[in-house]
């Protein structure tokens, strides 16, 4: 059972399943064209006091659609670290592991 078969109750998950709705896949696409990555917060807020993440919340999103996503440590509320996520898309984990780079070196001191 692949992890992602895991997330989804054990059903069997095939990626390719995601292309069935031809809908779908062409507004898909057309982001994918647009658009390099999505960019969010990593959670609601920062993380609580003595714990070291905060709501992951903003995480479910990326797991449901199946897609790239990377959790950055640039920002901190209160002396509390609060991440930004990149979302990339499916079969693209190279071009937002790049988004994600770039993020980095422009927002890291």
């Amino acid at each position: 059972m692949t992890g992602l078969s895991k997330a989804f109750g054990g059903l069997n998950f095939n990626p390719q399943d995601f292309n069935a709705d031809p809908v779908e896949t062409a507004y898909r696409n057309a982001l994918a064209e647009r658009f390099d990555a999505c960019i969010t917060l990593a959670a609601t807020g920062p993380a609580p006091k003595g714990m070291l993440t905060g709501d992951p919340i903003f995480a479910v999103p990326g797991s449901m659609l199946a897609v790239p996503a990377l959790s950055l440590p640039v920002f901190e509320v209160g002396g509390m670290p609060l991440g930004l996520q990149v979302l990339g898309f499916m079969g693209s984990d190279a071009a937002a592991v790049s988004v994600a780079g770039g993020l980095l070196a422009i927002l890291q001191p």
